[in-house]
């Protein structure tokens, strides 16, 4: 059992004096954080992590922005990947009455790191040593993630070893919160390894999407029977979903995301015993893939459907979508899927259909398709946007686009805002020309 710590509890002192209140401040700003202790504990209802006495279940996401809403939407925690960052989400998070599972991006051997270089591994250790000193006492502090997805195999043993030998270094001089490693989904090779030479990590987290429901099943089957976190999850991975003949992989509606969110934390995460909250992924934007996959948010700041999804499921009540109920995209009358071609230098007229409002606000943009082949989250480009559609303002829902005679692979986009929420849809196609070279 770690060592209780108690909360200092700051005097208020008469502040009659302009003197008397700035030797007040310049001793509180002098004075050390307040660190509250944080432990892993199996109750009746199952594995959950306390808070000093007070039992906390995370209901977290993933990123740095828009704690404000993660707050009012019924979030307790958010999750960063390194600690880049790491005064300003823990300052902010405190702000808003959020805790932190804050990460410590352990290299990559994918990457080019090499863990057998002793220099290379001691400076990230040393680094690593440094953070942990400056931010262990922050009040906002819930836990260490030490390494994302680093993969740890039977044939190379150093990058475990490495991991274990920080989170042995935390516990040392921060015994007051947790240590976790975070691994991509449940594999066969890796949760072995890291039970025989992660003696110091106190729980392993997954990172699950569309095999979200098979975590607790194969970490009891691999050997694991202990307590853990859903570090990631949400959309179906653009690794799991069908594809097109050319290899776009067809990304889920926001309409179909908002039942994925609601269904996968209600069935795979609330009723796992051994699961003791999740981060959902993503709490703000980015490319990967599409510029729509895996943010609750648009670029601008704007939530999506999966936002509110979110707020029912945590609240334990039905689903009630308030973004638009998108169904299909029509190319001149018929359903629009994906993986079909279209030839050039012609004109298009496009169609949305679903459940909007009155005053709903209907976008459309096209985009080259991705060619990005990267894995793990690593940063792309996003596609080049393609200025060949046209709105004729005669038809809200319609979209025209005019296109030239040339080859090559796309996408079209439509988000539909209303209700204070975006929804989105997309279709991947290929325009071949019209005639031969």
């Amino acid at each position: 059992m770690r060592t209780k710590v108690c909360l200092r509890r700051d005097s208020i002192l008469s502040c009659r004096a302009y003197l008397s209140l700035l030797i007040l401040v310049t001793l509180l700003a002098c004075s050390p954080q307040e660190a509250v202790e944080v432990s892993v504990q199996e109750t009746p209802a199952g594995w959950r992590l306390h808070v000093e006495d007070e039992t906390f279940y995370v209901r977290g996401a993933g990123g740095r922005q828009y704690f404000h809403t993660l707050e009012s939407a019924g979030g307790n925690a958010v999750r960063t990947w390194n600690a880049n960052h790491a005064q300003e989400v823990l300052d902010s998070a405190e702000a808003n009455g959020l805790k932190v599972m804050l990460g410590l991006w352990v290299q990559h051997e994918r990457h080019g790191f090499d863990y057998t270089d002793t220099k290379a591994v001691a400076a990230q250790f040393e680094k690593f040593k440094t953070t942990v000193e400056a931010f262990k006492n922050h009040p906002a502090l819930l836990l260490w993630g030490v390494g994302n997805e680093v993969g740890f195999g039977r044939k190379n043993l150093e990058a475990i070893e490495a991991v274990d030998d920080i989170a042995q270094m935390i516990q040392e001089l921060d015994p007051r919160h947790p240590v976790t490693t975070v691994t991509a989904g449940v594999q066969e090779e890796e949760i072995p390894v890291i039970l025989k030479y992660g003696e110091h990590i106190d729980f392993i987290s997954v990172n699950s999407y569309g095999g979200i429901d098979k975590v607790d099943e194969r970490l009891e089957e691999y050997g694991y029977h202990g307590p853990y976190l859903i570090t990631e999850w949400g959309p179906t991975g653009h690794w799991e979903v069908d594809t097109t003949e050319w290899g776009a992989a067809i990304e889920q509606s926001t309409t179909e995301k908002e039942i994925a969110y609601y269904e996968r934390y209600q069935e795979h995460i609330l009723n796992a015993p051994r699961c003791m909250g999740s981060f959902v992924f993503l709490w703000g934007q980015k490319q990967e893939r599409t510029h729509t996959w895996y943010g609750m948010f648009d670029e601008n700041g704007k939530p999506y459907g999966t936002v509110q999804a979110l707020q029912q499921a945590w609240a334990g009540e039905s689903l009630e979508p308030s973004s638009a109920r998108i169904e299909n995209i029509r190319l001149e009358g018929h359903t629009f899927k994906a993986s079909e071609t279209m030839v050039g230098g012609r004109v298009a007229s496009f169609e949305v259909e679903g459940e909007f409002a009155d005053d709903a606000t209907i976008t459309w943009e096209l985009f080259g398709e991705s060619k990005a082949k990267s894995s793990g989250g690593d940063l792309e480009d996003q596609p080049e946007r393609v200025s060949w559609l046209m709105n004729n303002g005669m038809v809200p829902y319609q979209a025209v686009m005019s296109t030239p005679d040339t080859s090559g692979d796309f996408r079209i986009f439509v988000t539909v805002e209303q209700n204070g929420f975006l929804s989105t849809a997309n279709v991947p196609f290929y325009i071949i020309r019209s005639y031969s070279d």
